[in-house]
Parts: structure tokens; sequence; C-alpha cells
């Protein structure tokens, strides 16, 4: 929470250059990162990206309210969908590694390949 709080209070607080965002989310990498290391690898930055008006929309409520829990709210539904996104890949992947080892290397090759053109 703290370090959302502190995400949402420099872009608020120092409206004076562009950049001000990028620096808050490095921050909050950096703080969520010292709390946990898995944050140091889980990619909120493009899935902030994917909902940028969304992300914007939860600022300006924020800024309106005077609190940062819309923002809040915001930024554990977007870490909760990068690790959904991440489970549904390890999955996919061992998932793949079973074919491999069951079917044969071409089986699971194919599979593989398969998914990667139609993506």
């Amino acid at each position: 929470m703290i370090s959302w709080d502190f995400c949402i209070a420099i872009p608020m607080s120092m409206q004076i250059s562009a950049g001000n965002g990028r620096m808050a989310r490095l921050w909050h990498t950096a703080i969520l990162a010292k709390w946990n290391p898995i944050f140091e690898y889980i990619p909120i930055e493009s899935q902030i990206e994917k909902f940028q008006d969304d992300y914007y929309d939860a600022i300006a409520k924020c800024h309106v309210e005077g609190e940062s829990t819309v923002f809040i709210e915001f930024m554990l539904t977007q870490i909760d969908n990068t690790l959904a996104e991440l489970l549904n890949q390890m999955t996919d992947s061992a998932t793949d590694d079973a074919i491999l080892d069951a079917d044969g290397a071409n089986h699971g090759a194919d599979n593989m390949e398969s998914r990667l053109l139609s993506g």
C-alpha cells in the first residue's frame, strides 16, 4: 500500500515535467521488489501500458477524491492479471514439456510451432 501511495504522490506533487509517472512506477517497482524479490520479474509496466486509459482514469479519480483507493484497486487488479498471465504461460510451458516427454520431440515441436505462428 505504501508503494502505491508513493506512486500516486509523485505525479500529484511534481507536475513540473514529463516522465513523473515513469519515475513513480520505477520507485513503485523498487519498493515492491524490496518487499518481495518476485516483483523484479513481474512485467507490471507492460500490463499498465495495455490499460493506459484506465491507469490515467484511476489517477484522475484519486486527484478528485484526494485519496489513492481507486489507484490501489487498479494496481492490485493489474498485478493479479499479470500473475494470472504468467501462471498460464508456465502451465502451457509445462504442458508442452509433458507433450515432448510423452509423444516425442516432433509432436511437441509442431504444437509449439503452431502456437507461436497462431499467436
